[in-house]
């Protein structure tokens, strides 16, 4: 048989591996005569056997105390070939960065025996673990080169395996049609040399890109071919693990997909059955954990819980006994999820605390992993919105004040958390945690006039958690956040179309849905300030431009947005004093359009500030580096083209002769929060996020957190140049009031660019956001 499909997909090639270890080590034992058949033999006893059972912690042990022998007797070609083992073990368990360090040892040991077919292993190995670490350029490098290697000198194995890896860098980088291509490579050469475990993986990559593609059809022949090769293996480790993965990938396409015939799929629940009693028999107790969650995952979705809930209860047996929180936080997650459909809300709620606890230490792993998208249907965000689900629906049909606002005030602790971690993968590292430790806390900053709204968008419904000073409030509104998500993407495309009214429909739904419900509430507590905490799609919008069928939300409040209310340090701006760095391009560079108007925008401001200006040539990486290490600045105001993507990597701003990334943008403004003087206005004039990418829109909320800034004034979308140098000049024309609180300064900007009927539509003035402290 030979994969023709175009299609394929990558799965964590890395999994696969071990097909390879005993040919390849075998493959690479230096003809040294420090290196003897005694010595092959010890390893082989070491660690060998507990490899090929998945016992790779035990196996890492072993090799270990050999390594320390062949360093004792100095035999560079003993020490290469275990640290090769404990490197691919290491790969095995995910652990990339050890991983990395091993075999760059090993690589330079490797030099010094000038052994052709060492190296080839070594680099090919080394390029796998660059890939899954971020390291994508230089792994591509290693992999086309090893690849090269191996196909001349007719390592059908290793060129499969290297192939596969490759089509995880075409996939990791957007490259799909080369991906698919180079999947198939991968599986048709396992095809020819008859090597069932790696068609099982191209096979694997076809089902997941079908599924993804809406291709049931393809999805399902792929997966009988599957279910046949892995059928062929011989009991052992090898076969189990190769289970697991079918089991997986059928699922995403059962769940998907929903197809008539199943009979592929029963297969697989009993292939799973019986390899998890193997796992059982060989003492594997992480791989009867995986294959047991897996099992009951099925079980679950024919909504046979009694049934799920028995085998996921013996997966936590086997889960006590090993160290993997990854695994163990999704066990105690699906204990929580099938208790919540039993109605044994207790155990439920008790099983998601344990469940969020246990992710904490491994969430930065998790996010860092190129191969772990934030966007896949099993992300761990939504064990926080599943268990603020089961909260608040307990808070609403309890009668007891007390006992609901515990449950409110834990199912928003558990959305922070969610927050704080999106911002984290989003940025990939952790300055969320560093911010939230020098914030004081938005309660204590919510004054009378101050509402704060907690926007919970959830499969059957929507929720709203409205502070007023010490006291929650909630309010249930029968839309769920499918529906709201599509009346949200519909008004974000209408308001760019500055010549029609027909965002208004939107506006109107999204204020009924938003508002109505808490109106007269915010009316009778006399509010004028609103703080919105929008998640999900929410954030794509801005929330000023709902409409009541008179007028906009911006007519009656001020309007200001934060990512989180933890992530908020809410302290009055201080007038006094203010130093002001102005940067900007009004020049067209790097093919981006020339901005008229940002030389007035920027003149004026210095004149009502006396600011520091850094204009075209001067606006550069090293000149904004050197301003915001020298000087404590108060505002930084950037007026140039700017663009934010889902990805952070996409995301920069503009300089004269370079783009500067949002990471640099963090590590120059995060100078003076070292000092404790941060930054408190970081301005950002010209900002562009697509429409319908809710990461981008993050991304652009999380910019003030990220690099230590109190606030951001920001926009969503690109507008007319002359109409947001208006809107910004007079927002530092009212900032200069000390009665005037930001927020209040972007509600005067923006009511008065709306006296221009040339600019009176919304989407000249509303994608203005004021993001984070609002005072």
């Amino acid at each position: 048989m030979i994969l023709t499909n175009k299609n394929g997909f990558a799965v964590s090639v890395l999994l696969f591996l071990s097909v390879l270890i005993n040919s390849a080590f075998a493959s690479i034992a230096p003809a040294t005569p420090e290196t003897t058949e005694q010595n092959r033999t010890s390893v082989e006893n070491h660690g060998d056997r507990y490899f090929n059972q998945g016992f790779y912690q035990k196996a890492i042990r072993s090799w270990r105390e050999v390594y320390k022998e062949y360093r004792e007797n100095q035999d560079l070609a003993g020490q290469i070939t275990i640290l090769y083992k404990i490197s691919t073990a290491q790969r095995m368990m995910g652990l990339h960065d050890r991983s990395i360090r091993g075999l760059e040892v090993a690589s330079k040991l490797s030099s010094l025996l000038n052994d052709s077919n060492l190296s080839l292993m070594i680099n090919a190995n080394l390029g796998g673990a660059y890939l899954y670490t971020g390291q994508l350029e230089l792994a591509k490098t290693l992999l086309v080169e090893s690849l090269n290697r191996a196909e001349k000198s007719g390592n059908k194995r290793l060129s499969s395996l290297i192939y596969n890896d490759l089509g995880n860098f075409y996939s990791f980088t957007g490259q799909t049609e080369k991906a698919f291509d180079t999947f198939y490579k991968s599986g048709n050469i396992a095809i020819a040399i008859r090597d069932s475990y790696l068609v099982v993986q191209a096979l694997t990559n076809a089902i997941n890109l079908a599924t993804d593609e809406n291709m049931a059809d393809t999805a399902l022949v792929d997966l009988e071919r599957a279910v046949n090769f892995v059928a062929q293996l011989e009991p052992s480790y090898q076969k189990a693990y190769g289970v697991e993965k079918v089991g997986e990938v059928a699922f995403r396409l059962l769940k998907k997909h929903q197809p008539e015939d199943k009979s592929s799929f029963y297969n697989v629940v009993n292939q799973l059955t019986e390899q998890a009693s193997f796992a059982e028999q060989i003492g594997n107790n992480w791989l009867a954990a995986k294959l047991l969650l897996l099992e009951a995952g099925y079980y679950e979705y024919a909504q046979l819980y009694e049934d799920a809930l028995r085998l996921v209860e013996k997966a936590v047996f086997h889960s006590q006994l090993i160290n993997d929180n990854n695994l163990v936080y999704q066990i105690e997650w699906k204990v929580a999820r099938i208790n919540e459909h039993l109605a044994n809300d207790g155990e439920a709620a008790t099983f998601y605390r344990r469940a969020i606890e246990t992710v904490q230490p491994i969430r930065h792993v998790l996010y860092q992993n190129p191969a772990h998208p934030s966007s896949q249907e099993t992300k761990q965000d939504n064990i926080y919105l599943e268990f603020a689900d089961l909260l608040l629906r307990n808070a609403s049909n309890t009668n007891q004040a007390g006992t609901k606002m515990e449950l409110l005030l834990e199912a928003r602790n558990v959305l922070e958390r969610q927050k704080s971690e999106e911002l984290q993968d989003y940025f990939k590292n952790q300055c969320v945690v560093e911010a939230q430790s020098k914030t004081i806390g938005i309660d204590q900053a919510i004054d009378n006039n101050t509402a704060v709204i907690y926007p919970v968008l959830l499969p059957d419904r929507t929720e709203l958690l409205v502070s007023y000073n010490n006291k929650i409030d909630q309010y249930v509104v029968d839309r769920s956040e499918r529906y709201v998500t599509e009346q949200v993407r519909n008004l974000r495309l209408k308001l760019e179309k500055k010549r029609t009214r027909d965002y208004l429909p939107y506006a109107k739904e999204l204020y009924q849905i938003l508002i109505s419900p808490i109106e007269a509430d915010l009316a009778q507590q006399g509010v004028n300030m609103l703080v919105f905490i929008p998640g999900q799609s929410l954030r794509t919008i801005p929330i000023s431009v709902l409409h009541d069928g008179n007028q906009f939300l911006i007519d009656k409040f001020a309007v200001a947005t934060t990512p989180g209310l933890s992530l908020t340090d809410p302290r009055p701006l201080k007038r006094k004093n203010m130093k002001v760095l102005l940067t900007g391009l009004s020049e067209p560079v790097q093919g981006y359009p020339p901005l008229d108007y940002v030389q007035g925008e920027l003149e004026h401001i210095q004149d009502l500030y006396g600011a520091t200006l850094l204009m075209n040539k001067s606006f550069d990486n090293a000149n904004i580096s050197n301003e915001l290490q020298d000087t404590n600045y108060t505002v930084a105001h950037f007026a140039s083209h700017a663009e934010f993507s889902g990805d952070v990597r996409n995301s920069f701003i503009l300089t004269f002769d370079d783009r500067l990334s949002v990471s640099q943008l963090g590590q120059y403004v995060s100078i003076g929060q070292y000092k404790n003087k941060p930054i408190e206005l970081l301005t950002l004039s010209a900002c562009n996020t697509a429409a319908g990418d809710d990461r981008a829109a993050l991304g652009l909320a999380g910019v003030a957190v990220q690099s230590g800034a109190r606030s951001a004034l920001a926009s969503l979308w690109a507008i007319n140049d002359k109409a947001s140098s208006m809107l910004v000049t007079e927002f530092y024309r009212q900032l200069q009031d000390e009665q005037v609180t930001k927020a209040e300064a972007l509600q005067r900007a923006q009511l008065k660019l709306m006296e221009n009927v040339r600019y009176r539509h919304p989407g000249y003035w509303s994608p203005f956001l004021l993001i984070g402290n609002w005072l």
